[in-house]
């Protein structure tokens, strides 16, 4: 009679014929559920499909022992000797010597940039290989300001006639013209001249000195005057007022200084009559 362990389960006839085993090397097989089953296991799948030995065979950069490996581009036979190497690049520079001291690297990888001269003061530097797709060259932020304003596009100001260095695509989409702000204000001021000169005075200009003029002024206090300072929607007072034309100043120029055309507002009242101008269009235009 078989003894049993603690915790050993007596195993039925139906338990013993579902397992599964290797039909290589007789190894029981798991119960996978969602894979397929092949009658293999792993290692003999491997075997099988020709990927029992990597591809390529390496040496370690540390310990020198000869390895295989799947990936060409593998340096170290363990992460043992990885870690190894950030302890012995400092002590044995042989082992990462790539010919020039700006190459040496500074962790486990090479460096597999360019050395470069700065297009200023020509001195070398380290350029990555996604850094080299630039025409010039520099070694610093200085430098490339530097070669900025020597080789800038020059030209004299308008006003003080001052030399100017900047890029051309300043002049080609801004339109600088001048040195300094205070320049630049000189010059919208003679603009300004030149085209009043031009065009002469314009209805605009009509309207906003009429707008302050004596007329407006007095106009203004005799509505206050007649409305005993008291806003004719809310019956406000002790507030600030507004004078508001009841029919529009822009299409009435005859009723402008009219007392019957006008009437006292206090501000929020006043926002409540006003309209865009194409409302106003559509109801006044003739």
């Amino acid at each position: 009679m078989m003894l049993l362990k603690e915790g050993q389960k007596v195993q039925s006839n139906d338990e013993k014929q579902s397992r599964r085993f290797c039909k290589d090397c007789q190894k029981e097989l798991s119960k996978r559920v969602n894979k397929k089953p092949t009658g293999f296991c792993s290692l003999c799948v491997k075997r099988h499909r020709g990927k029992e030995l990597p591809k390529y065979q390496k040496s370690c950069k540390i310990c020198k022992q000869e390895f295989f490996s799947k990936r060409k581009n593998k340096v170290y036979c363990s992460n043992r000797c990885n870690k190894r190497s950030t302890l012995l690049i400092g002590s044995n520079p042989e082992l990462f010597n790539p010919g020039h001291l700006l190459l040496k690297t500074k962790g486990t990888k090479p460096r597999r940039g360019e050395i470069k001269n700065c297009d200023r003061c020509e001195k070398e530097f380290y350029k990555s290989k996604s850094q080299l797709r630039f025409k010039n060259y520099f070694c610093s932020r200085k430098c490339r300001l530097d070669f900025q304003k020597e080789n800038a596009f020059t030209f004299p100001c308008y006003i003080c006639f001052k030399p100017i260095k900047i890029a051309p695509a300043q002049l080609k989409y801004r339109r600088r013209s001048t040195c300094s702000p205070k320049c630049r204000r000189i010059l919208a001021k003679q603009r300004m001249e030149q085209e009043r000169k031009k065009r002469g005075v314009t209805v605009g200009m009509l309207n906003r000195l009429a707008r302050r003029s004596v007329d407006a002024k007095e106009w203004r206090e005799a509505v206050f005057q007649r409305d005993d300072f008291t806003c004719q929607m809310c019956g406000i007072r002790g507030t600030y007022l507004e004078a508001d034309h009841i029919k529009p100043w822009a299409f009435f120029p005859d009723l402008r200084f009219e007392l019957s055309n006008g009437r006292t507002l206090c501000r929020p009242c006043h926002d409540k009559t006003k309209m865009s101008a194409r409302t106003m269009r559509k109801i006044y235009a003739i």
